[in-house]
């Protein structure tokens, strides 16, 4: 995908909440997209999310309002079988993700396929590699009023409203969150 392309909160949301039906999220390391995979769970629910290994194996939900990780073993052969049967996930109301090493064989082979590229292009995004822990969290505090776990206590709650803004805020939250 030679455009630039949008980053870890627009993505997302234009998967989740938009329903487009296919995106591409480009991570930089593993520890990242672990991080990608536990945050896009969160933000899936309530919907149910099922991680698969192959492209082929996302045909078993297309038919569920869920969201479907592909982490595919075979980069280039996720990318193949996705550029030939994106028709398969056009109308059915799942979503699907597909995880790609930024750099690694998946890139090469969509540079290949763009007719994939251009079909997943809305909810493609780019995985940021995260600032340490503890600058963020104090970034979050300073831009919010309040620490991550603070403010989802009171999204939890119902005490904030449901909006776009909120939403980019829910994920960064999520993210920072310290496990009890």
């Amino acid at each position: 995908m030679p455009d630039p392309i949008a980053d870890d909160t627009l993505g997302p949301a234009a998967l989740l909440e938009w329903g487009e039906p296919l995106g591409i999220a480009f991570y930089p390391n593993y520890a990242e997209k672990a991080d990608l995979v536990a945050r896009m769970k969160a933000l899936a629910q309530p919907r149910q999310v099922h991680e698969v290994r192959r492209g082929e194996e996302a045909l078993d939900f297309v038919g569920c309002d869920c969201l479907v990780i592909v982490d595919p073993e075979q980069e280039e052969e996720a990318v193949s079988f996705f550029d030939r049967c994106r028709d398969h996930f056009e109308a059915g109301p799942a979503q699907i993700l597909l995880l790609l090493l930024r750099g690694g064989a998946g890139e090469r082979a969509l540079k290949d396929a763009p007719a994939l590229a251009s079909f997943a292009r809305d909810a493609s995004f780019e995985v940021s590699a995260r600032p340490n822990m503890e600058q963020a969290r104090a970034d979050f505090g300073r831009r919010h009023g309040l620490n991550p776990e603070d403010w989802l206590g009171r999204w939890r709650n119902g005490d904030l409203p449901d909006t776009l803004e909120n939403n980019h805020v829910l994920s960064e939250a999520l993210e920072l969150e310290e496990s009890p």
